[in-house]
Formats: C-alpha cells, sequence, structure tokens
C-alpha cells in the first residue's frame, strides 16, 4: 500500500496498518538547503528543492505542498485540503453556527464534490465547538495539545469523522527529550488507535538530533515545525484583527 493510499483511507477512517507519516516541514525546508526563511519563500526553485530534501531525508507519506489560500489546491494536485478558522477557539456554539457553519459547510460539500478530503483544523482550546466542527461535515477534524484527544476522539468518531492531534508542544516537544516524545507520542497512538493523524510540532533541535527524531517518529507522527506555527498563528492573529475591525466599523456604517 503507498503512502497515499494511507492517508486516503486514514482520512476515511478506515483500519490503517499503520499511522500516516506527514511532516509540516513548512520553512525547514529552506534550512534543509541552506537557506533562510526570506530567500526560501521567494524562489519557486527553492520551495521545490526544500521539498525534495525532505522527502529524501524523512520518507513520509505526504507533504503539505504549500501554506497560502491564494493558490489553487487543483494545480497542486491536492488530495487533502485543511480548512482553518482563526475564531473558533474564541466564540462559542451560537456564534459558530451563526457565522462559520454556513460557509465551512458549503466549503467542505464543495471539496467534496471534487473527489477530494477535507481537514478541519484549530488552533487553541476550542473544546466548546468541536461538535459544531463536525456539523460542517469535514472528512478529519485536527487539534493542537489545547483540547483532550479522548473527547475528539469520541465526538468524531460518533460522527463517523476522522481526527488528528495533538502531542504538547512546549513541556514536550520544546523543552522534553526525544524519549519524552516517544514516550508521549505512543501515549497518544493508544489512546486514539490507527484512524488517527498525530500533528506534532518539531521540537528545536540541532538539526542532526532532528534528523534522528524524525527517523524514529517515522512511522507513528506527523510533525509540524515550530516555525510554522509560529507564522500561523500571526497570521491568524492579523486576519482577527481585520476581522474585529470590519465588524466594529461595519456596524457604525450602518447607523
Amino acid at each position: 500500500m503507498t503512502g497515499k493510499e494511507i492517508i486516503k483511507k486514514a482520512f476515511g477512517l478506515q483500519e490503517v496498518e499503520r499511522i500516516p507519516w506527514i511532516p509540516f516541514v513548512g520553512c525547514q525546508g529552506g534550512k534543509l538547503i541552506g537557506k533562510d526563511a526570506e530567500e526560501y519563500l521567494k524562489s519557486a526553485e527553492f520551495i521545490v528543492a526544500g521539498i525534495d530534501e525532505a522527502i529524501n531525508r524523512y520518507n513520509p507519506d505526504g507533504l503539505p505542498v504549500m501554506f497560502d489560500l491564494q493558490i489553487e489546491a487543483e494545480a497542486l494536485d491536492c488530495d487533502v485540503i485543511a480548512l482553518v478558522d482563526p475564531m473558533t477557539s474564541q466564540i462559542g456554539p451560537d456564534q459558530f453556527r451563526q457565522f462559520i457553519s454556513p460557509a465551512a459547510t458549503e466549503i467542505f460539500s464543495f471539496i467534496r464534490s471534487k473527489g477530494a478530503m477535507g481537514s478541519f483544523f484549530v488552533c487553541g482550546y476550542a473544546q466548546q465547538n468541536i461538535e459544531v466542527m463536525c456539523d460542517c461535515k469535514p472528512d478529519n477534524v485536527s487539534i493542537d495539545e489545547n483540547i483532550p484527544l479522548d473527547y475528539v476522539r469520541e465526538v468524531c468518531l460518533k460522527n463517523n469523522i476522522s481526527f488528528g492531534g495533538n502531542m504538547k508542544l512546549t513541556v514536550v516537544l520544546l523543552m522534553g527529550t526525544k524519549e519524552d516524545c516517544q514516550t508521549h507520542a505512543m501515549e497518544c497512538m493508544e489512546l486514539a488507535g490507527n484512524s488517527v493523524f498525530i500533528k506534532v510540532p518539531v521540537r528545536r533541535n540541532p538539526l542532526s538530533e532532528m534528523k534522528s527524531c524524525f527517523f524514529d517518529f517515522q512511522k507513528i507522527s506527523v510533525y509540524l515545525t515550530l516555525l510554522t506555527i509560529f507564522i500561523i498563528f500571526w497570521k491568524l492573529n492579523q486576519f482577527s484583527r481585520f476581522f474585529s475591525n470590519t465588524l466594529y466599523y461595519g456596524r457604525f456604517s450602518l447607523t
């Protein structure tokens, strides 16, 4: 079975022979080829080289191609498209149903109509909204460490949706040892079972130790880089401010 087939089965909530390995390399691809983030992100040639190097080093089942809402997923031949909503951890279910559900449901329906799969990803404490996220009919719900994995498992399986998460970013991955990471990954897997993606940010290690960690986790977990997490939070914070200002000014423009 190919890596692509394993990923599609896991997203479809089918039993898999092993947990898919999909490192979220992000800007670390530049580090792999000796380029800084600015050089890397401004060059299609460097991005391709970084992704190729990540494939060679980590032997993944798949790789995110680009974190960019303005790129046509179809042109990149994507099988899975992830939707991230910046407000989910800051609002309750009622506000979610009012402002998020209609658009998110339509997006996942469209993704499905094109024969692709959709994942709903949320950062932060958003346990109150897992149920309504599932109501939007994604194929997968993915979380970070702020939501208990057993709770997400219960809700998602009840809705026939696969799920992903949720290794501890700071206490384990940043401050812990390689053995701490391995132990915690095993705990998550035992709790979640084989129909789950474990998405994991990379520890801030020397590259030689990082390579060792990647190969140790090759068949059990998925890595996000810390740098990518910081960039995502920064972008989401910008969007949240824009969204809040838009609502504020829009409210007064109507009076």
